[in-house]
C-alpha cells in the first residue's frame, strides 16, 4: 500500500507539473489531485524538493531497468532523451522554478549509479584503481549534466538533443580508449 501511495503522490506530481511551475504546486494541491491527506503526504515525503527527488530517481531506475541483456549504453541514453523529449514542460517547469543548486544535485545524485556502472562495464578485465574509475565517472556526469542543463536552457529543441546523444555516443566510443590508455600509461 505504502508503495501505491508514493505513486500516486508522484503521478499527482507529474500531472500538476504538466501545467504548473515548480514553485506554484503546493503540497494542497497534490493532495487534492491525488486525494490523501496532508500527513499521507508528509509520512511519504519530508517536502516538494524530496518529491521532486524521488520523482526524478524512480523515471531513472524506470529507464535504466528496461536496459535488457545485451542493450548498450548508448540505447539506455536514447531511451532517456526519448523520455526528457516527451516530458518537455514537465522538465521546463522544473527548470524555470528550482534553484539550479537543487535541480543539480538532484540530476548529479540520480545519474551517478548509472554513469558509475557504465565506467565500471567498460573497465571489466583492466586493472583499474576504484578511485580512478570514479575520476572518469565524475568527468561523465560533469559532462551530461551540464549539456542537459545547457539544452533546457536553450529551450529543449530538438536539435540541441541530438547535439547532446552525439556527445554521449562520442563518450561510450572512446571510454574503452582511453581506460586502456590510462592501464598503458601505469605500465613502468
Amino acid at each position: 500500500m505504502t508503495h501505491l501511495t508514493q505513486n500516486a503522490i508522484m503521478d499527482a506530481f507529474l500531472k500538476l507539473l504538466e501545467e504548473n511551475p515548480l514553485d506554484r504546486i503546493t503540497v494542497g494541491d497534490i493532495i487534492r489531485e491525488c486525494g490523501v491527506s496532508r500527513n499521507t503526504f508528509y509520512y511519504h515525503f519530508g517536502d516538494i524538493y524530496a518529491l521532486l527527488k524521488a520523482v526524478l530517481q524512480r523515471d531513472m531506475d524506470r529507464l535504466v531497468s528496461q536496459r535488457k541483456q545485451g542493450d548498450s549504453w548508448e540505447e539506455v541514453f536514447q531511451r532517456v532523451m526519448d523520455s526528457n523529449m516527451a516530458r518537455r514542460r514537465v522538465i521546463y517547469h522544473i527548470y524555470g522554478s528550482v534553484e539550479h543548486d537543487i535541480l543539480v544535485q538532484n540530476l548529479y545524485e540520480i545519474t551517478e549509479e548509472v554513469m558509475m556502472d557504465r565506467v565500471r562495464e567498460a573497465a571489466q578485465g583492466l586493472p583499474i584503481a576504484e578511485e580512478d574509475l570514479k575520476i572518469l565517472c565524475a568527468a561523465d556526469q560533469a559532462m551530461f549534466v551540464g549539456l542537459l542543463l545547457e539544452w533546457v536552457r536553450k529551450g529543449m529543441r530538438e536539435e540541441e538533443a541530438q547535439a547532446i546523444w552525439k556527445t554521449e555516443r562520442f563518450v561510450f566510443r572512446i571510454l574503452p580508449h582511453i581506460l586502456r590508455g590510462l592501464v598503458e600509461g601505469e605500465k613502468p
